[in-house]
């Protein structure tokens, strides 16, 4: 259906965004600091994503132009012009690309090469729910109601008549936007990601499907981002703000240090507390590897704290 697309749509954007920040930028921030690292290969979901929503050639794009156009336009027309311009898409295929498919009905389905697996689509009803746009005169309603939550919730009502010549967005074209919002905002942000598991199909418990957790360990990709893990560090800062926090904890950099630069005082001060075989020094930052060694460092810090406190409190 047009609503399972669009959470799907959904579903393969917040992947790429998990992508992005957790296996993507991880390995390019490595390789950028001069960090010895080898490359850890994983499915890059963007071809998806880009079949559904690029512009002027996605899915989404070819759904809108459908009804933009004059004069009745089917649900198969729409179907048709998927097959014109996505037909030598890897992930996309439909009866008409592939007679021998007979899970595919003519002129109605289409499938999707999604990262979690392949997904059917009837095209019914996706040109009819995708014309289902709010018009400028139901929102402006909305927006002078008297209940104020309506109001709240419909600020775009406040344009009067004049001011709106736009033809109003498609429902899919809405959906994109926010989703496109909602990513940004996110990437924007330092995520920490929690993957649940499905045990089984059958809502049961104590009933543990061996097969079908391990297709969703792969499609979600955690084996990479364990390998990824396990590889790599588990706090990186750059030497400037490493030393503002740290400093106090060596009578190296305590106050001030007079060494050449903060990566030759942050090495200092990692050597003098025997740290420098868990610590990789990038060109900016300095890298920590396991969690022990951050911990150590914050309880030298909190004790350090409490001492320059009390000298404090004498002077």
């Amino acid at each position: 259906s047009f609503e399972q697309f669009c959470i799907n749509y959904c579903n393969e954007k917040l992947q790429q965004l998990f992508i992005q920040l957790v296996l993507k930028q991880e390995q390019e921030e490595y390789q950028r600091e001069g960090i010895p690292w080898k490359h850890i290969d994983y499915f890059n979901n963007q071809v998806i994503v880009d079949l559904v929503e690029q512009q002027h050639k996605g899915i989404i794009a070819i759904l809108d132009d459908a009804c933009m156009n004059v004069g009745k336009v089917t649900d198969e027309m729409f179907l048709e012009a998927l097959n014109n311009k996505l037909g030598k898409h890897a992930h996309f295929s439909s009866r008409k690309l592939c007679a021998t498919d007979k899970t595919l009905e003519f002129d109605r389905d289409f499938r999707i090469k999604h990262y979690a697996g392949d997904v059917i689509y009837s095209v019914t009803g996706f040109i009819d729910k995708n014309k289902d746009t709010l018009f400028q005169d139901f929102k402006r309603l909305m927006y002078n109601s008297s209940n104020p939550v309506l109001k709240m919730m419909w600020p775009e009502g406040k344009l009067s008549i004049t001011e709106v010549t736009k033809r109003p967005l498609t429902a899919a074209a809405l959906f994109k936007n926010s989703m496109i919002a909602l990513v940004d905002n996110l990437a924007s942000k330092e995520p920490y990601y929690v993957r649940c598991i499905k045990p089984n199909d059958k809502k049961s418990p104590q009933v543990f499907d061996e097969e079908r957790c391990r297709h969703q360990v792969e499609y979600l990709g955690l084996l990479e981002n364990v390998r990824v893990r396990r590889a790599g560090f588990a706090y990186r800062q750059t030497y400037e703000k490493f030393l503002h926090r740290y400093k106090m904890i060596s009578e190296f950099t305590w106050p001030n240090h007079d060494l050449p630069s903060d990566k030759d005082a942050v090495r200092k001060l990692i050597e003098c507390h025997g740290f420098q075989h868990d610590v990789a020094y990038g060109k900016t930052k300095i890298f920590i590897r396991t969690p022990r060694t951050l911990f150590t460092l914050e309880d030298l810090h909190a004790k350090m704290l409490v001492r320059i406190v009390l000298f404090l409190q004498k002077v």
